[in-house]
């Protein structure tokens, strides 16, 4: 019998996570209205398992080449919400960023009917394949960000918010073209969702979660910086949830936590954000 309490090892982890690399794109993108001195595409790929994936690339004007941003949203979200537009635009015409998001699996465009995401914590292989199609979709992501002449791919940093974050981790660690991250109001939070939804399926979560927990892919960022932050009153991701996380990243590395809930990041958080960016960009 498994014993669960047996760490993976890296190779098995990595197996999970990879792809075809000649999987054909299938790109399709049209033009989208932007301020003055931004260009916004709208983009759909092929990813893994059959899936297609939309995204939206933000550019300054010109021919680059320029830093690419790669943006991923929150459980709760999509690809276009106004706290990925906004710093999108403001970073492209003040920092001369490119910024690119994608809807995760069940979100923005791809959300093909109503899903609760609080099934995923009592459903550990529906949670497992969702957390690996979210990683694969972002490394495929950036295999169409390779075809943009004006993109330097080797200048690319990852932002996660909250779902962004906790599966963003193992994104970063796996994809090598990923330079600098960024992880905000998420955690490993495999633990407090185990003792939530144990019952029958304990055994199962808990293997499913020594598979995916961000935690566990946290060390293999290393040595490539990151940048966390995180809410000291979050209702959605303790606190607790929050430094397993950080503890688990090895230098370099920091940590910022501001007053408020889950939602309560501020300009104060994006501008650190910005500034981290630009140091390790």
């Amino acid at each position: 019998m498994l014993d669960v309490r047996t760490p993976l090892s890296r190779e098995t982890r990595e197996l999970f996570f990879r792809y075809d690399k000649d999987l054909e794109l299938n790109t399709v993108e049209r033009p989208l209205e932007a301020p003055e001195g931004i260009g916004r595409t709208h983009f759909t790929i092929s990813s893994t398992h059959d899936q297609r994936v939309p995204g939206i690339l933000h550019t300054p004007d010109g021919p680059g080449p320029f830093p690419l941003v790669v943006m991923q949203h929150g459980a709760g979200s999509e690809k276009s919400a106004e706290y990925i537009t906004r710093p999108a635009e403001y970073w492209a015409l003040n920092e001369g960023w490119a910024l690119l998001a994608i809807d995760a699996p069940r979100r923005g465009e791809r959300a093909s009917e109503a899903f609760d995401r609080t099934r995923l914590w009592g459903m550990p292989y529906l949670w497992r394949d969702h957390a690996i199609q979210t990683a694969q979709d972002l490394m495929r992501a950036l295999d169409y960000a390779e075809t943009r002449a004006e993109l330097d791919l080797g200048r690319v940093g990852y932002i996660g918010v909250s779902m962004g974050t906790i599966l963003g981790v193992a994104f970063v660690a796996l994809d090598q073209r990923v330079r600098t991250g960024v992880f905000t109001i998420g955690g490993s939070v495999t633990a407090a969702r185990i003792a939530e939804n144990a019952g029958g399926r304990a055994a199962d979560l808990e293997i499913v979660s020594d598979l995916i927990d961000c935690a566990s892919y946290a060390p293999m960022v290393s040595p490539r910086p990151v940048l966390m932050i995180n809410g000291l009153q979050d209702e959605v991701v303790p606190p607790a949830a929050g430094e397993r996380l950080y503890a688990a990243f090895q230098e370099p590395k920091r940590i910022k936590w501001y007053t408020g809930g889950h939602f309560g990041m501020t300009g104060k958080e994006f501008k650190l954000i910005r500034e981290f960016l630009r140091e390790t960009l």
